[in-house]
Order: structure tokens, then C-alpha cells, then sequence
């Protein structure tokens, strides 16, 4: 498609797309870098920069309206296409999200809370679904579903058609949490495709911040960001060299004995090697951040627990590596379960 056109027919407007009404307000102009566009949600009026089609106006459907394509599911993904390439964009939704339930798990600790368990014994309290519930509020604000650990969890049938979506753990480290650790996450990544272009891990207690994915970079803040300098230079993280010591960084909670047979077998080819554990997301972060060379993982997680620390891996030129394909990690796959995996350089794995 070239030159200028009528993106669509006359017809009575607004129409329906993915949950929004759409209203044109121009002429679309394929070649031209995508507009600003005025989306209302809840009475508030927030100016967003989505790269799909220029010529519409959008905001939040506030009452059934035709489907804007009908049977037309060619035209349907090429829209959603367009959509996806903004990542930078919607990783500052991402931020935002991850923000607000970080400052809502520090609510629920300050005023105390009760500890319940989920039918596989795994805890979860109140500040669990206060951040699912922040996280939600920001994210639904874009036309992608959710894949959240606190919520509702549609069955494969169903998601399998997923192109985009975003993977969110709103509490990683339920356990720490609950012991008074400060490892616990709130880990939130944008999948497309079954990989991560772009994730965000932030620590409530200390609200220290790691965002990035792949083409993005990698920024780091010891604070929450300010979202409207996410990627100002002030945030660029400043690469360390890896540790003198080859570093293995391990689960504070699941060293089981695969594990260990592992560093057993690091331990043979580097003679002298150095294991750290650490809780939830952290390992990421460290592995991101170059403080350990390898996270090897034997014992049962979920691609929730994975997934924003994976794109940040693969902004600095890492990776995980699933043991049963030996690819990368994919994602959306029927089973959540993650399989076991190696994460870190390629160039360090056994």
C-alpha cells in the first residue's frame, strides 16, 4: 500500500477495534511516522503515541460499536502489526504499571496483611492482587491482553492466536516477601511473537528500576524513573566486566540436586567458581548487569517468572536457553512451565 488513501470505507463511525472506538480524522499516510492520538478511558483523556494507522482518532469503547473489520482478518493483523513496533512506547506503559504496583505492595506491608495459600501450597496475599489490580489499570489501557499470575488464565485454545501480549508476575518472590526479604520483584514483559521485546523487574523495597529489551538498550534507576525521560542517557546502564571469579547465581529456594550436579560441573572446568543465591527476578538483574556469568534452573517456574528478565538479557547480548530445544526460550507455549533452562552468554554454558 502506497500513497495517500481513504483507509476505510464510508461507513457511520466510530467502529470497534480490539475494545477501542475508532474515528477518522484525516487521511492516512503510510509512510509517515505515526501520530498522537487522544484515548479516553474513564472520563480521562490521555494523549498516547500508538504506531498504527494516522487518520484516527481512538479512545476506550464506551458501548458496543461494529467490528472495525469484520471478516476482514488480513486487514486486522496488518493493523496490529503496525501497533507492535513501538516498543520504546509501550515499555513506558510497562514502567508506569510496574510503579504503581510496586508503591501498592509498599502500601499493603505498611498497614499488614494475612497470608493465604493457592491450590499448589504457593502463597500469595493482599499485596499480590493490589499490584495485579495497579498493573491491570495502566495495561488495559492498550488494545494487548494480560498473562498475569493473579489473573484469570484463559486456556491455550484460546490464547494460542496470541501474537502480542504481555506476560506479567505483579509479586515475584511471594516467599520473600512474606519473610521479610527485600528479593521480590514486579516483573512485567511485552511478548511478541513468543519473545520478549521488552521488559521491565522493579524492587519495592528498594525501588530500584531495570528496563530495556532487545534494539532498546538497557537503563537502570535507583529510584522509580521518571517516565517521560525513561530512555535520557542519565538511565543508560554503564556495563561492568564480568567478576574475576566465574559467578554461577543460583535460586535462594530451589537448589535442588540437578543444580548442584551442575555447579559440580562448572566447578571441573573453572577449578574455583563462585555461587551466589538470590530470590525472584534479582538473578536477572545480576546476570544483566553482569555481576554473575550463568543462572542455571532445574526446578519448576513459570515463563511469567522469566519473561521481563529475558528481554533484559537480550539487550546486552544474552539469552536463555531452554534444555529441551536448545533455542531460546519461547513463550505462550501450552504448558506455562518454564522447561529447564541455562541463562547468561552463550559463550559460558557447559
Amino acid at each position: 500500500m502506497h500513497g495517500l488513501f481513504n483507509p476505510l470505507p464510508t461507513r457511520n463511525y466510530p467502529v470497534r477495534f480490539e475494545g477501542y472506538d475508532l474515528s477518522p480524522i484525516g487521511i492516512f499516510i503510510p509512510d509517515k511516522a505515526p501520530l498522537y492520538f487522544e484515548m479516553r478511558q474513564r472520563y480521562t483523556f490521555h494523549k498516547i503515541r500508538l504506531p498504527i494507522y494516522q487518520g484516527f482518532s481512538i479512545k476506550r469503547a464506551q458501548k458496543p460499536s461494529k467490528d472495525l473489520f469484520e471478516n476482514d482478518q488480513i486487514t486486522k493483523r496488518m493493523y496490529l502489526s503496525r501497533m507492535n513496533e513501538d516498543y520504546p512506547t509501550l515499555l513506558k506503559y510497562a514502567v508506569e504499571a510496574a510503579s504503581n504496583a510496586a508503591l501498592a505492595i509498599s502500601q499493603v506491608k505498611a498497614k499488614g496483611y494475612q497470608t493465604n495459600y493457592k491450590a499448589d501450597a504457593s502463597p500469595v496475599t493482599e499485596a499480590d492482587l493490589a499490584a495485579h489490580n495497579a498493573i491491570k489499570e495502566v495495561l488495559q489501557k492498550l488494545p494487548f491482553p494480560l498473562l498475569s499470575e493473579e489473573g484469570a488464565l484463559p486456556e491455550y485454545d484460546e490464547r494460542k492466536s496470541w501474537n502480542t501480549y504481555w506476560s506479567i508476575d505483579p509479586l515475584d518472590g511471594t516467599k520473600e516477601f512474606v519473610r521479610g526479604s527485600v528479593e521480590y520483584t514486579v516483573n512485567i514483559a511485552l511478548i511478541v511473537n513468543q519473545k520478549p521485546v521488552a521488559g521491565v523487574i522493579i524492587l519495592p523495597e528498594t525501588q530500584n528500576c531495570t528496563w530495556g529489551g532487545p534494539n532498546i538498550g538497557l537503563f537502570c534507576s535507583k529510584t522509580l524513573p521518571n517516565i517521560d525521560e525513561l530512555f535520557d542517557d542519565k538511565y543508560r546502564l554503564q556495563q561492568n566486566e564480568f567478576p574475576e571469579v566465574f559467578t554461577a547465581v543460583v535460586s535462594r529456594a530451589h537448589l535442588n540436586s540437578k543444580t548442584k550436579y551442575y555447579l559440580s560441573k562448572l566447578e571441573e572446568k573453572h577449578e574455583v567458581i563462585k555461587t551466589r543465591r538470590a530470590g525472584s527476578s534479582t538473578k536477572f538483574i545480576a546476570l544483566a548487569k553482569q555481576k554473575a556469568h550463568i543462572y542455571p534452573r532445574f526446578s519448576p517456574c513459570m515463563e511469567w517468572d522469566t519473561a521481563a528478565g529475558h528481554a533484559l538479557l537480550l539487550a546486552t547480548d544474552q539469552d536463555i536457553i531452554s534444555l529441551e530445544t536448545n533455542k531460546s526460550l519461547k513463550y505462550n507455549r501450552e504448558s506455562l512451565y518454564n522447561p529447564p533452562f541455562i541463562a547468561g552468554k552463550t559463550d559460558f554454558y557447559l
